[in-house]
C-alpha cells in the first residue's frame, strides 16, 4: 500500500465564464497527502486552494472543469467518477470542513437531527435505526466538545454560536468516518480564543481517529501549530514544498519570504508589504507568476515557468533563482531577525515545556 493516501499529479482546472472568458484557476499542481499527516496549502486569497479542494471532492461548480491531471485516493482515479461513484467516496472517505459553517448547515433543521441525517445517509445497508441514530449523533457531538448536547440537540444553527456551530460542521464531517479531511479556512470566522479551541479539537481528533488532513488557510500561524507539511501556492501553481519547519526556518522561494515578512511578529517592528497584485487569471503569466511583484525577478522569470529545484530530499522550490547559474540571492535581513528571533522563542518555550511529540503524547 502506497504511504500517500491522496496524489494529485499535473492538476489543471478552469473556469468558464461569459463572452468566452476562461479562468485558469490551477496550472498543473503536484501534491501528496501521506497516511495520517496534516498538509497545509497555504497562499492569498484567489491562488485556487479552495478550487483544489473543492475538485478533490468533486463538488466545483458547473462553470469549473478540470481540463486535464489525475486525482487518486486510495489508488483510486477520482476524475473518471460518475456521480455514483462520488457518492461512494464523498463523506464516508473524503469530508470537508467548511469555511463558514452558517452556510452551509441547514437553517430549519435541528443540529442534532442533520448530524444524525450524515449518519443515515452514508447508512448503504440501512441497518442502523432512528434511536441508533440520534445516540450517534449526541456521541459525535460530545466527542467535538459541545456541552449540554442533549439540550443542544433540538436547537437551530441560528441559536449556536460561531464556534459552536463549527464544531456541528465538524460533527457532520466525521459523522461517516471519513478518512481525509479537507479543511478549508475553518477557522476563518472565529475570534482568537475560539479558533485555539477548534485547532485543538482538529489535533486531538487526528490523533485519536488517525485522520490525514489537506488543510486549507491563508493563515500562517494556523500552519505552523497544524501542520507537518507545507505547500506554498501561488497564482494557480505550487511554488513551495517541504516540512514545516523548513517553509518557516530556511524558506526559499521570494513569495514564502515575502508572506512570513507580513506577519505580525509581537514585537512592534515594521510590517513588509507585498508589493502589487495577484495576476488576472484570465491571462497568466508565461513565466513566474510572482515576478512582477519580486524584487528578486530576473529577466528569465518573464519568459519561462521555473522548475522545481531540490533544496533537501524533503523541501523542493519553483524558482530561477536556484539554478545553478543564477546569482546568489539572499533572504531579506528583516526576515531572517525574525526567524532567529523565532526559533530562540521556540528553543526557550521547549526547555521550559518539552519537546512537541512529548507534549502530544501526555495530550
Amino acid at each position: 500500500m502506497s504511504d500517500n493516501i491522496l496524489e494529485i499529479r499535473d492538476l489543471h482546472v478552469s473556469f468558464d465564464m461569459r463572452h468566452g472568458e476562461r479562468i485558469y484557476a490551477v496550472r498543473g499542481i503536484d501534491l501528496e497527502v501521506k497516511r495520517g499527516e496534516v498538509l497545509a496549502l497555504v497562499g492569498e486569497s484567489g491562488s485556487g486552494k479552495s478550487v483544489t479542494g473543492k475538485a478533490v471532492l468533486g463538488i466545483l461548480p458547473p462553470s469549473a472543469s478540470i481540463t486535464s491531471g489525475s486525482i487518486k485516493y486510495n489508488g483510486e482515479e477520482l476524475t473518471e467518477l460518475k456521480c455514483d461513484g462520488y457518492n461512494r467516496i464523498r463523506g464516508s472517505e473524503i469530508s470537508m470542513v467548511p469555511q463558514d459553517p452558517f452556510l452551509s448547515l441547514d437553517p430549519i433543521a435541528p443540529v442534532g437531527a442533520q448530524i444524525a441525517e450524515s449518519i443515515r445517509k452514508h447508512d448503504t445497508g440501512g441497518r442502523i435505526g432512528r434511536e441508533e441514530r440520534r445516540r450517534g449523533a449526541l456521541e459525535l457531538m460530545r466527542e467535538v466538545g459541545i456541552a449540554a448536547a442533549e439540550e443542544r440537540y433540538g436547537d437551530h444553527p441560528f441559536r449556536l454560536s460561531g464556534g459552536q456551530r463549527q464544531r456541528i460542521a465538524i460533527a457532520a464531517a466525521l459523522a461517516p468516518s471519513p478518512r481525509l479531511l479537507i479543511c478549508d479556512e475553518p477557522t476563518t470566522a472565529l475570534d482568537v480564543t475560539i479558533e485555539a479551541q477548534i485547532l485543538g479539537l482538529f489535533e486531538r481528533l487526528k490523533r485519536q481517529r488517525a485522520l490525514s488532513m489537506l488543510f486549507i488557510t491563508h493563515d500562517l500561524g494556523v500552519v505552523a501549530r497544524m501542520a507537518d507539511r507545507v505547500a506554498v501556492m501561488y497564482a494557480g501553481r505550487i511554488v513551495e514544498i517541504g516540512e514545516v519547519d523548513e517553509i518557516f526556518y530556511e524558506p526559499r522561494h521570494p513569495y514564502t519570504w515575502s508572506l512570513l515578512s507580513s506577519v505580525p511578529s509581537g514585537s512592534g517592528g515594521r510590517l513588509r508589504i507585498i508589493p502589487g497584485y495577484v495576476p488576472d487569471m484570465r491571462d497568466p503569466p508565461i513565466g513566474d507568476a510572482f515576478a512582477p511583484r519580486s524584487e528578486w525577478a530576473m529577466r528569465i522569470d518573464h519568459l519561462a515557468h521555473p522548475p522545481f529545484f531540490d533544496i533537501s530530499p524533503t523541501h523542493r522550490v519553483a524558482s530561477w533563482l536556484y539554478h545553478k547559474n543564477a546569482p546568489r540571492a539572499e533572504m531579506p535581513s528583516e526576515l531572517r531577525e525574525l526567524i532567529a528571533a523565532r526559533l530562540e522563542e521556540r528553543r526557550r518555550f521547549l526547555m521550559e515545556n518539552g519537546s512537541d511529540k512529548e507534549r502530544c503524547e501526555e495530550g
